[in-house]
C-alpha cells in the first residue's frame, strides 16, 4: 500500500522534513488555504521541502464559498497560490466543502442543500481543469450520504475522491484516497504531533516520472504551439497591412495617370483653340 500525510498550519513548520527523515511517507497533500483570502501559513514551505525531499503532492483548498461565482474565485486564488511556489503537482487539488464551510454559510443566510454543494464542488472542480490541473473532492461519510450521493461521482469520473473515514478495516465506499486515521498523535510515521493518515487505493491518480516528463513535453508542444499561432497571426496582419499599402498604391497610380490624361487632354484642346484663333485672325487680317 502506498501511505500518505495531509498537512495544514496545525502540523509544525517542520513537519515534511520529519517526516522525509523517517521515510515512511509516500505522499503529501497540503492546504493551500481557505476561501479568497487567506493562505496557510506552512503552505510555502511544505511545498518547498517536499520539492527538495522529491515527495510527490497534492494541494487541497478550504471553502468557504455560498455562490458558484465565489467557487470559481477560491478555484483561481487556490492555483493561484500553487504557482506562486513555481511548483508542479503529483496528485489532483481538492476541494473541502466541510461543516465550517457550512456554517459559514449558515450565518450569512445561505442553507447548505444537495443542490449547493454539487453546484459549487463542480464550479471550483471545473475551474481547476481550465486552469490545466487534475481535480477532486474531499468528504466524509455524512457529506457523501447528505450532499453527494454515489450518483454525483458516478456522473463525475474525471473527479478524484478522497473519502474520510477514519477507525475502518477498509473504506465502504470504493475511493481514490482514503484517511483512514484523523489527528490520532501516533507518531509512527515519524512526526512527533498529531496528523492524518491516508491510504492510495487507486495508484492512477498519482503521476509517475513518465507522467510528469510527458506532461512537461506536452506543456512544451502547448508553448510552441501558442508561440506558432502568435506568428501566424501576425504575419496575417503583415500580410494584411502590405494588402492594404499595395492597394493604396494602386488606387493613387490610377488617380496620377487620370491626372496625367487630363492634363495632356487639356493642353490638346488648348492647342486646337490657339490653331483656330490663329486662323481667325489669319482670316480678319486678310
Amino acid at each position: 500500500m502506498i501511505y500518505g500525510n495531509d498537512l495544514s498550519h496545525h502540523q509544525s513548520a517542520d513537519a515534511v522534513i520529519q517526516l522525509a527523515e523517517k521515510g515512511k511517507t509516500q505522499f503529501l497533500i497540503f492546504r493551500t488555504g481557505f476561501g479568497t483570502y487567506s493562505k496557510d501559513k506552512n503552505f510555502a514551505r511544505y511545498i518547498r521541502d517536499s520539492e527538495e525531499k522529491n515527495i510527490p503532492k497534492g494541494i487541497y483548498h478550504a471553502s468557504y464559498a455560498g455562490t458558484v461565482q465565489e467557487a470559481v474565485q477560491e478555484a483561481d486564488f487556490c492555483i493561484g497560490l500553487l504557482e506562486e511556489t513555481g511548483a508542479k503537482t503529483e496528485m489532483p487539488v481538492f476541494y473541502d466543502y466541510e461543516y465550517f464551510s457550512a456554517k459559514y454559510n449558515e450565518q450569512r443566510g445561505i442553507g447548505t442543500t444537495p443542490q449547493l454543494v454539487q453546484e459549487l464542488t463542480e464550479a471550483f472542480c471545473e475551474r481547476v481543469k481550465q486552469r490545466g490541473y487534475r481535480a477532486g473532492v474531499y468528504f466524509n461519510r455524512d457529506y457523501l450520504v447528505r450532499f453527494y450521493t454515489e450518483e454525483y461521482f458516478k456522473s463525475h469520473p474525471d473527479y478524484a475522491t478522497w473519502y474520510a473515514r477514519p477507525g475502518y478495516a477498509q473504506p465502504d465506499y470504493p475511493c481514490d484516497l482514503w484517511q483512514y486515521a484523523s489527528d490520532d498523535g501516533t507518531a509512527d510515521f515519524g512526526y512527533k504531533g498529531a496528523i492524518d493518515k491516508n491510504i492510495l487505493m487507486n495508484s492512477n491518480i498519482l503521476l509517475s516520472a513518465a507522467d510528469k516528463q510527458d506532461n512537461k513535453l506536452q506543456e512544451e508542444i502547448s508553448r510552441l504551439e501558442n508561440a506558432l499561432a502568435e506568428e501566424k497571426a501576425a504575419a496575417a496582419a503583415y500580410r494584411a497591412k502590405v494588402q492594404s499599402l499595395t492597394d493604396k498604391t494602386q488606387a493613387l497610380s490610377s488617380m496620377l495617370a487620370a491626372e496625367k490624361s487630363g492634363r495632356k487632354q487639356s493642353e490638346k484642346e488648348k492647342l486646337q483653340l490657339e490653331n483656330k484663333l490663329d486662323r481667325i485672325k489669319q482670316i480678319i487680317g486678310g
